[in-house]
Formats: C-alpha cells, structure tokens, sequence
C-alpha cells in the first residue's frame, strides 16, 4: 500500500511539475487565455471582483501558480518532510480553480476533482 501511495504521490508531482513549467512556456496552454475565459464567465456573477482583481494582475497570478505548481511538484518527487503540507496547499488551490472557471469549464469539478481525491489520499495516507 505503502508504494501505491508513492507511486501516485510522484505522479502527481510531474504532473504538478509539468503544469508549471507550462505556465511559464505556454506550450499546451495560455494561462492568459484561460484567465481571460475565466473574466468573461464571471462578468456579472458574485465573482467578478475576485475576476477584475484576477484578470487586471494576470502576471502575477500566472507567476505565482506557476511556482507554487513546480515547487509543490518537486516536493513529492523527493518526497521530504514537506509532502503534507505542499498536497494541502495543492487541495486548496485545485480548490480555487474550480470556484473561479466553473462557470467557463464545467468539467473542471470532474478533472480537478480526481486530483483533489488523490491529493487527498497522499496527504492522510502517505507523505512524511
């Protein structure tokens, strides 16, 4: 059980990983498109000045998951000390995805919720 929960601990940190540096790369994506898709989903909601706030400091916030996705991946890769509190902080951010493309993406709940349940499982059943 123990090497299960290894096994997707760093499958999920590549994956982490590799979302981030495409953040910085755009080579599957461009995080600007996806905010902008975001802004215009949310215009008129109770999101949109979360959306405005977002959208105006769009660098920032494409920088800051962007390091927080490849550090929080590179910390289950080596697996230490902080693989709990990286799998959290990935919860939480999983977390605000969702709330701020449901409206642009709906089946975000069904790809970032089999993240979340996996972050979930290493977080209470595995890490250090």
């Amino acid at each position: 059980m123990k090497n299960t929960i290894l096994f997707i601990q760093r499958t999920l940190g590549i994956l982490f990983l590799l979302a981030g540096i495409d953040k910085f790369t755009k080579l599957s994506e461009d995080p600007f498109d996806r905010i902008k898709t975001g802004f215009n989903a949310n215009t008129g909601s109770y999101l949109e000045p979360v959306s405005t706030f977002i959208f105006n400091h769009h660098t920032f916030f494409i920088s800051f998951v962007g390091v927080l996705m490849i550090t929080t991946g590179l910390v289950e890769i080596i697996n230490n000390h902080w693989v709990k509190p990286a799998g959290i902080l990935q919860i939480i951010m999983l977390a605000s995805f969702m709330l701020y493309f449901h409206r642009a993406i709906p089946q975000i709940f069904i790809i970032d919720g089999v993240f979340i349940v996996l972050l979930i499982i290493v977080v209470f059943q595995g890490g250090k």
